[in-house]
Order: C-alpha cells, then sequence, then structure tokens
C-alpha cells in the first residue's frame, strides 16, 4: 500500500500503525509493507525499489 501525501499529512496514521506494530496488533511485515511519500517522484522511485522480503511470512 502506498500513501501520498504532502507537509507529513499521514504522520499520525504511521504513527498508529506503528504503535500497533510495537503492542502486537499487526505483524512487522505488513508495517514494512507500507510506503509513505510527500513527492510524486519520491513515492514513484521508493515503490520500484521495494522488494517484498517478507511476504512469505503472509500467513502469519
Amino acid at each position: 500500500m502506498a500513501l501520498y501525501g504532502t507537509k507529513r499529512f499521514w504522520d499520525p496514521l504511521v504513527e498508529m500503525i506503528d504503535h500497533q506494530v510495537a503492542e502486537g496488533f499487526i505483524a512487522e511485515w505488513r508495517r514494512d509493507a507500507l510506503v509513505v511519500a510527500d513527492t510524486p517522484d519520491e513515492l514513484i522511485s521508493t515503490l520500484r525499489a521495494w522488494t517484498s522480503a517478507t511476504m512469505s511470512r503472509a500467513h502469519e
């Protein structure tokens, strides 16, 4: 999943998700699949570079 926004718009949501990972409600590999970017170029380059190294753990 990718989130695109400016001026750190998604920070509160990302902080909540990070807290849920820390508390064990969400698996860390799911958080790792979240891409957040503030510019279109950053979003595209991050998505192109992203690899699914942990997707084999999808059934945890």
